[in-house]
């Protein structure tokens, strides 16, 4: 996403009205004397705001603050970072009164709505110059509630204009490995979202301990626990013996059903190596959510119960809840 303030393409602001302030987000309607109309997120940090979403007729621009003496390598070459998602690289942005440009309304709706999952789930926000190092990082935190005031904004003073790509609000997993996890592999496609987290300094060729979290679109088993046996299937040729796999607990989160699933292989035939996993499933409206761990080795149980509270941290967020655990 990449947002501008516009102040070269538009004259005076005739109208401005502050729709949401919190944390680093504030969300404000304006009115142009060219009868131009904008509703636009920034995040302010330090007084200055530092990138913005903007929303206008037929334009959803998203827009860095880098100066006005950038250099032309710096004014040519658009890199971001949202947490330890991949990075997002754009050559080919504009530059406009110390703005760096991005426009987003024409991008395909696959590149979009991940974009806006990442902004609306994120923490922290990066800047990377062409070596994909940090050039500043700042906080996300509240933006997802700052998006949702972005959509009533377009629905309340936009409405006879073309509707940007921004989506109503939407039901999401919420939650995300511990910082000694970092992203290893991502594939995402229209039946399925999924991330391989590994610890900082394996990769998913080597690795000890690895955290899967899937999205399957669309799917809806008969019940998680017919799920659980569809899974153990699918495990069973994977492994030398039939698996070991007990439910430990099943039950509603925030209005999601949900259970946590352990199983055990003696040997993974793949690495010749025992292999314990411990997953939990929440069925969700749109998807059914999974969230696991595995590890090449017996984990003793500190590392059982801290895996436990961690997947307590996993959640939906939706209209079962009406989105307020989105935030």
């Amino acid at each position: 996403m990449s947002c501008f303030l516009g102040f070269a393409a538009h004259a005076d602001v005739r109208l401005e009205k502050v729709l949401h302030s919190a944390n680093y987000w504030q969300v404000t309607y304006r009115e142009w004397s060219d009868g131009s109309q904008q509703c636009v997120a920034e995040n302010i940090q330090g007084g200055q705001v530092e990138f913005d979403l903007v929303v206008e007729v037929n334009s959803i621009s998203f827009g860095l603050f880098i100066g006005e003496d950038a250099t032309e390598d710096e004014k040519n070459y658009f890199s971001f970072q949202v947490d330890d998602e991949a990075a997002w690289i754009s050559e080919t942005p504009f530059f406009d009164n110390g703005w760096l440009i991005l426009e987003m309304f024409d991008v395909s709706d696959n590149v979009f709505s991940e974009v806006e999952r990442q902004f609306r789930k994120g923490i922290n926000f990066k800047h990377l110059d062409t070596s994909g190092v940090v050039i500043n990082s700042y906080s996300l935190i509240g933006s997802n509630a700052a998006i949702i005031a972005l959509i009533e904004c377009e629905e309340t003073f936009l409405a006879t204009a073309t509707k940007s790509s921004i989506s109503d609000p939407k039901e999401m997993l919420m939650g995300r490995p511990n910082s000694s996890f970092e992203l290893g592999y991502e594939n995402n496609n229209d039946q399925i979202l999924m991330r391989e987290f590994v610890q900082k300094g394996e990769t998913v060729q080597d690795w000890s301990q690895m955290i899967t979290i899937q999205s399957i679109i669309g799917y809806r088993p008969e019940t998680l626990e017919s799920f659980a046996a569809l899974f153990k299937e699918g495990v069973i040729g994977q492994c030398s013996t039939t698996p070991d796999q007990h439910i430990i607990r099943s039950g509603i989160q925030f209005g999601y059903d949900f259970f946590e699933l352990a199983i055990h292989c003696d040997v993974y035939l793949k690495t010749g190596l025992p292999e314990w996993m411990i997953m939990k499933a929440i069925q969700g409206d749109d998807a059914l959510y999974l969230v696991q761990k595995a590890w090449k080795y017996e984990p003793k149980g500190g590392e059982v119960e801290g895996w436990f509270e961690e997947l307590g941290l996993f959640f939906v967020c939706g209209k079962n809840n009406d989105y307020a655990m989105c935030s």
